[in-house]
């Protein structure tokens, strides 16, 4: 069954004894003006919290020109940006540490501008995804489990739900890598040239 966000609220309330759901977020009720407060902003930091692959994006990066002195490129951070991850490296799916291009996020105005010496520049970062029919079932349930980390002291009389929604979202992350790596393929290594040889 497809996600939504009423679903994942109604999730959540389950997940901290209320037994009451809601069916729209801007009805007239204790439940749902909760839910709507804190669904948003819940969203958001899970999608910050963990590189989902269903929210990575790639874009070649605005030069805006007059850089700071300090560095040699000025550009403009994509509008959906959430979180920067790190510069392309060419020939590098990943860049380690070792490799990763430096930058430094600020903000000039209104605007968030990012500085590096890389020219012609690609972000790889997580973009702000609002439609839940994109989001993986693990990422639905991480969002509900944040949630009700959230609600459960306004909505219920039980305050130790509280601590076990923060736990159990904290689960969620720890093995969201694993499912994670599933969705792709790595590359096989190259054979060395002994096997090459042999063969």
């Amino acid at each position: 069954m497809a996600s939504s966000e009423v679903t994942i609220c109604n999730m959540a309330l389950g997940r901290v004894a209320i037994s009451r759901y809601i069916a729209s977020l801007d009805e007239r009720s204790q439940q749902a003006s909760n839910c709507k407060l804190f669904y948003e902003p819940c969203r958001d930091l899970v999608l910050t919290d963990y590189d989902w692959n269903f929210a990575t994006k790639r874009q070649q990066l605005s030069n805006l020109g007059n850089p700071p002195k300090n560095w040699a490129f000025k550009y403009a951070v994509p509008s959906d940006c959430l979180k920067a991850r790190h510069l392309t490296v060419v020939g590098m799916r990943e860049p380690d540490a070792k490799h990763r291009i430096e930058f430094e996020l600020s903000v000039e105005g209104e605007a968030k501008v990012l500085y590096t010496d890389q020219s012609l520049a690609e972000l790889v970062y997580t973009r702000r995804v609002t439609d839940p029919n994109l989001f993986s079932p693990q990422f639905a349930s991480a969002v509900a489990w944040k949630l009700a980390g959230e609600i459960a002291l306004p909505l219920s009389a039980l305050a130790s739900l509280a601590k076990t929604a923060v736990q159990m979202y904290q689960y969620e992350i720890a093995i969201a890598g694993t499912t994670s790596m599933n969705e792709g393929q790595e590359g096989q290594e190259p054979e060395s040239e002994f096997i090459r040889g042999r063969g």
